[in-house]
């Protein structure tokens, strides 16, 4: 039995350091992006008021994403959690009510996956009779077939799918550009980091210059141009 928690769900935001980021992404100058992220998803998370975790690199246990993602989710349910959310740093349309609707789609029969628009996956919700070590350490974790492996996964165990909205995920600058032409407002230390990596000082891209503006008094992004 694992020890006694008064809330029997976790909210695992499970995302590397900047540091780390940096070293697996292609955006250049993107330190205080990926910790405007981090801090975004764990202030969203925060708000739900269910226990939640950041586990970076350093409290990650195993060789590959697989083995420190599957070691994370059992050590978290030995501890007495019967449910876990989680949630990465890279989908910054991530929102409250996202996670809330898993709390409440999530079960023993009913597994949630929060599915990103390049087939990877922003959220996992599982109940700990759902979850198979072995078989979860050799999903194919941060491909194109990650969602559609874990709906695979549930089916064959039995257990149904509630599939939440299809969000963008950020992994190259040209994700960053697609976010912005389509947010409306975004936190100013998110803001901030996005500009300085898609207005460099001075910026000779006049897209760039119509795509994001500072209006006086305000942190908003235009709405811009359609979806790229």
């Amino acid at each position: 039995m694992g020890a006694f928690t008064e809330n029997n769900t976790l909210v695992l935001v499970f995302a590397r350091s900047a540091q780390a980021e940096m070293e697996h992404k292609p955006i250049a100058q993107g330190a205080s992006l990926f910790d405007a992220l981090t801090e975004q998803t764990l202030k969203t998370a925060q708000k739900t008021g269910l226990d939640v975790v950041h586990l970076n690199e350093t409290l990650q246990l195993g060789a590959t994403f697989g083995e420190k993602f599957t070691n994370a989710l059992e050590r978290f349910f030995a501890l007495g959690y019967q449910q876990i959310i989680a949630v990465g740093n890279d989908a910054p349309e991530l929102k409250k009510h996202h996670i809330l609707t898993a709390l409440k789609r999530l079960d023993k029969k009913n597994m949630v996956v929060g599915p990103d628009k390049d087939g990877g996956c922003y959220l996992l919700g599982i109940h700990t009779e759902q979850f198979c070590a072995a078989k979860f350490r050799q999903l194919p974790w941060q491909t194109a077939r990650t969602a559609a492996a874990l709906m695979r996964l549930a089916s064959e165990q039995g257990s149904s799918v509630f599939q939440l909205a299809r969000l963008l995920d950020i992994n190259t600058t040209k994700d960053l550009y697609r976010y912005v032409s389509v947010v409306k407002k975004a936190s100013g230390q998110l803001l901030a980091a996005i500009l300085l990596i898609l207005r460099p000082k001075p910026s000779r891209n006049p897209y760039v210059e119509q795509l994001v503006t500072i209006p006086h008094g305000s942190i908003p992004f235009n709405k811009g141009s359609p979806r790229m």
